[in-house]
């Protein structure tokens, strides 16, 4: 994945949470744009991706932006 922190978070770094069938697979922090890799168990269709954040509007904006997702890919 590509991905970078949003403007919700306020500068501070994103950790990330991915969860798989409700179990937590791995933490991932990233300061800022990077691509990160999750290692799946066999046979896995889908992900759920949560991070920790108040949850704030972003400036200028009222929507939460805490992340952006650029590109999936599976290899």
């Amino acid at each position: 994945m590509e991905l970078q922190p949003g403007p919700s978070l306020g500068g501070k770094p994103l950790s990330l949470h991915a969860f798989f069938n409700g179990k937590k697979l791995e933490v991932m922090n990233a300061p800022k744009a990077r691509t990160v890799s999750i290692r799946l168990p066999s046979g896995s269709m889908e992900v759920r991706l949560h991070v920790e954040s108040a949850n704030n509007p972003a400036p200028g904006d009222p929507r939460i932006l805490n992340f952006r997702v650029f590109k999936i890919s599976v290899q």
